[in-house]
């Protein structure tokens, strides 16, 4: 965490801070946030004429959302929801009413890796133009001068992002344990979830059929998802975290159906299996694979009785070790990122560069952002993955590293040549916008965003830094150019470089 970020805490008597956290997508343009919705509420609730209905869910008043396209991977799009005002704060107020009541559903998980454990209780504060979007779900005001809020209304457990999981002792020890791995989704969970389940999962389905009130937390859940969205009960809307919330709730009540049926069947968690599940994506231990098949049936039996389904295209088993190509992959990019920095720089652990310059001389750019391509591209053929497994990761590597030198050169006054210190710069973008282009998405264009805003930082040696912004320029442009012959679809990727670039 940046020394310049400083700790502050919410008020949580807020009514409306769901609006900054929880009902936009996080995959929205750079510079779209709710942060002016947010201020005029919060600061003229009592004066603010509305030219829609208030307590719409009690008057049956439906909305129709925005939907918008973001890249899903080289040949595919998702579409993603932007909800009405109007049901937007019926969602902060929802939250607000009903927050002890989800926490509560949430508290007695078998299997999440991502569920919320608390409400949110503060933030770090940080200057602009540092670390936008660097959060999960984070909803940050790009006009002002800080960020607004948390990252989400709850504070969650345990991982918030599924490759933490990979990477984390609980998986080692998993792995330690059992020989085999099956892993499986839920196919188009969200599209295909319906809104009364909610109903079904808190109070069972046989009672909630004879049974529903709009006026309880289920019911008031269930039409609330369905108002928002054309009155639909089949399917949800993607994006916004409330969805992830709604289905939380849902497949927690399917983990319970899970266990109890596993353990009617003398199959013991812990012992012959451990199952795991990130969102839709499940992960199922076990020492034999007659297990995992049992387990698996289990599974899709309780599913399909709310609905939902197992993808069977995405189902792999592996036995130990369990690396992917991805895995792989990953390891050996970050090995190569550090091979080819170390030619560049002189990074000392003890931050003393009194006696030797900091970066050393880089005679030819070109052929050194060449060959590091050249290897990443083979890393990606060799290992049978898209670049879409390693955009992300990649980028944040080389942003990573370029923060480290810039950091030296200014808080250790590391000596410098301006014109190393320009190369420098130059590779990092040219093999960054190299990476992005091979699978723009927008989770990496925040990525891209950020280095940008790294980039035009005013300089604070006096060097030129218009070479720079042409370099910027350039790769922008190229981007444009390339993705207008492919095709005319909305390009939420490109619009926020070229937002960022202003």
């Amino acid at each position: 965490m940046s020394r310049k970020s400083k700790k502050q805490f919410i008020n949580k008597n807020d009514a409306y801070r769901a609006l900054l956290t929880d009902t936009l997508p996080y995959e929205v343009p750079f510079k779209f946030s709710n942060s002016g919705f947010y201020k005029a509420l919060r600061d003229n609730d009592d004066k603010l004429n509305f030219p829609f209905p208030l307590n719409s869910v009690k008057k049956k008043v439906y909305s129709i959302p925005y939907n918008y396209k973001i890249k899903k991977d080289e040949n595919s799009y998702r579409t993603l929801s932007v909800i009405h005002p109007l049901h937007q704060i019926e969602c902060s107020k929802f939250y607000s009413n009903f927050e002890q009541v989800i926490l509560n559903l949430t508290a007695n998980n078998k299997y999440s890796l991502r569920y919320p454990s608390d409400i949110g209780s503060y933030y770090y504060e940080k200057n602009k133009k540092t670390e936008d979007k660097d959060v999960e779900w984070g909803a940050v005001d790009n006009n002002s001068e800080s960020k607004l809020t948390s990252s989400s209304y709850f504070s969650y457990e345990k991982y918030n992002f599924m490759y933490k999981f990979y990477e984390s002792y609980e998986f080692h020890r998993l792995e330690r344990k059992f020989q085999n791995l099956l892993r499986m989704d839920i196919s188009k969970c969200f599209h295909h979830i319906y809104t009364h389940s909610m109903s079904w999962a808190v109070k069972g389905k046989n009672f909630s059929k004879n049974y529903v009130n709009a006026d309880t937390f289920d019911g008031g859940f269930d039409k609330l998802m369905q108002l928002m969205n054309y009155n639909e009960t089949n399917g949800i809307l993607i994006g916004p975290e409330i969805s992830r919330v709604f289905s939380e709730i849902i497949l927690q009540s399917i983990d319970t159906k899970v266990d109890n049926a596993l353990s009617s069947n003398e199959l013991t968690r812990g012992v012959d299996y451990e199952i795991r599940r990130y969102i839709d994506d499940y992960f199922i231990f076990s020492n034999n694979k007659s297990v995992s098949e049992t387990i698996a049936q289990i599974l899709e039996k309780n599913l399909s009785e709310f609905k939902l389904y197992i993808n069977e295209s995405k189902t792999i088993s592996v036995n130990r070790p369990f690396m992917t190509g991805e895995t792989i992959a990953k390891i050996e990019i970050g090995k190569t990122i550090d091979h080819y920095f170390s030619q560049l720089v002189n990074f000392k652990q003890d931050n003393d560069y009194s006696e030797e310059e900091l970066l050393k001389k880089i005679w030819n750019k070109s052929s050194l952002s060449n060959s590091f391509i050249r290897d990443v591209k083979a890393i990606v053929k060799k290992n049978e993955i898209s670049f879409d497994a390693v955009i992300s990761f990649s980028i944040s590597i080389l942003i990573k590293l370029l923060k480290k030198v810039l950091n030296a050169i200014k808080n250790h006054k590391a000596a410098v040549d301006i014109k190393d210190l320009e190369k420098l710069k130059i590779f990092v973008l040219e093999t960054t916008f190299f990476i992005f282009a091979m699978s723009p998405k927008s989770r990496s264009s925040y990525l891209i965003c950020r280095l940008i805003n790294l980039l035009k930082e005013e300089p604070k040696d006096g060097s030129d830094d218009s070479n720079i912004n042409k370099a910027i320029f350039d790769e922008i442009t190229s981007l444009i150019q390339s993705s207008s012959h492919q095709n005319k679809a909305p390009n939420i990727e490109l619009f926020n470089l070229v937002t960022t670039s202003e």
